[in-house]
């Protein structure tokens, strides 16, 4: 199995530089977000254009996701598939994608609705008064967010526990390949 996982992350060691000039070594937020929505830890995830310099390195992400290599798919459980929004394309498993395809059409731009649909723990924090922190939740290595979220003070504790579970299904499936953090 350590096989199949050392080649399914070598199609993701892609260095690449974003739109504000920040460098990566490696894809390894898509591979993670791949596998957490497979696996329907996470209900979706969106790839855009503007996560990098390179068209190339945006269509190569598309690729993995369109036509995931024999070892990925291994480690996948469901097929993906993707529906194109104005923020870019949201990724999520084949089966959903009809039903949601619906509801993102009608509510692409209501935060807490996509908040919902990318499993955002604080998905409505956004839009209380008082006090938020912005709390993310990282791939290792290479320290590149799978994502993150406003949360009022009161549910940083929701926020950890939750993708706590996500970091230690990551860690799990890919044994020890990839790790996690949670940090503002």
């Amino acid at each position: 199995m350590a096989e199949i996982i050392q080649q399914a992350l070598s199609d993701f060691n892609v260095e690449y530089e974003t739109t504000s000039n920040l460098k990566f070594s490696n894809l390894y937020d898509i591979f993670a977000n791949i596998l957490l929505t497979s696996h329907e830890k996470r209900g979706g995830f969106i790839v855009q254009h503007v996560d990098y310099k390179s068209e190339g390195v945006y269509l190569h992400v598309v690729e993995q996701i369109d036509h995931p290599s024999p070892a990925l798919r291994r480690l996948m459980q469901k097929k993906l598939s993707t529906i194109e929004i104005d923020q870019g394309l949201y990724v999520t498993t084949r089966d959903k994608r009809d039903t949601l395809r619906d509801i993102l059409v009608e509510k692409q731009h209501d935060d807490n609705v996509l908040g919902l649909l990318l499993t955002y723990p604080c998905y409505g924090d956004i839009d209380t008064n008082g006090p938020k922190i912005m709390i993310r939740f990282y791939v290792e290595p290479g320290h590149k967010d799978i994502f993150s979220n406003v949360c009022v003070p009161d549910n940083i504790q929701k926020f950890i526990t939750i993708t706590t579970g996500m970091g230690e299904f990551l860690r799990q499936i890919t044994q020890g390949a990839l790790n996690y953090s949670i940090g503002e």
